[in-house]
């Protein structure tokens, strides 16, 4: 058993169903799927041996994270990998995050969030099944709530961080939050929504790497006569 035998599994029973969905790219653990204003990101996170001797599971479990990273915010923590002219984020660089649970009773190993594999891999495909069955029920939805415009400005000004839920984007009034929620209501038109947040993020002398090019967004919507 090694991890070949994990990345097969993940191929044949979650890629291939994914590639019919426009994830058209992927690694042996990643898979992305670009639209008109993002990428979404579906990554099945792997354990070294260190971190699965402290969580108590084997290096062949796995985690399955989802992410969406939006192409109209600026990145604000460097650059995501770009390869023929395609912006390919890492899970943990997108904007909005979500943790998937497993639905498969393993009372080996109780964890939610993981999903236990047998050191002889004699319950990888019933693992990898169930991951997948759990993408589709919930991350591919998950998705496409985003796909909404008007969604994004409205959970970074209304809703709380969640581990179970979504996260990623910073508790409410954090820079990070203030900075996302900035771009998001320019995208959108709620201009004074966008001048606040900006506003507020400079005050704060945070993120001072940024200040820049909130300050030019800030003057470009008193320009525009949209303050």
């Amino acid at each position: 058993m090694d991890s070949r035998v994990v990345n097969k599994e993940i191929r044949s029973r979650v890629w291939h169903e994914l590639k019919g969905l426009a994830f058209t790219r992927r690694t042996s653990r990643s898979a992305w799927r670009h639209w008109a204003d993002g990428v979404d990101v579906v990554n099945f996170q792997s354990f070294n041996a260190y971190n699965a001797g402290v969580l108590g599971c084997t290096t062949f479990s796995f985690a399955v994270n989802l992410g969406i990273w939006l192409s109209y915010i600026p990145p604000y923590a460097g650059q995501p990998t770009r390869k023929d002219g395609l912006t390919l984020p890492e899970e943990y660089e997108c904007y909005f995050r979500r943790s998937l649970r497993k639905r498969l009773a393993q009372p080996e190993f109780e964890r939610k969030e993981i999903w236990f594999v047998a050191d002889d891999g004699s319950n990888v495909g019933e693992a990898v099944s169930d991951a997948a069955a759990v993408i589709s029920d919930e991350g591919l939805p998950w998705f496409d709530r985003f796909r909404e415009p008007q969604e994004v400005p409205r959970t970074l000004a209304e809703e709380k961080e969640a581990m179970d839920g979504t996260w990623g984007f910073g508790n409410t009034s954090s820079p990070v939050r203030l900075y996302l929620t900035g771009y998001a209501a320019v995208h959108v038109g709620e201009y004074d929504l966008a001048a606040r947040s900006f506003e507020e993020l400079l005050a704060s002398g945070v993120m001072e790497e940024t200040h820049e090019r909130v300050r030019n967004a800030l003057d470009a919507l008193a320009i525009g006569g949209t303050r």
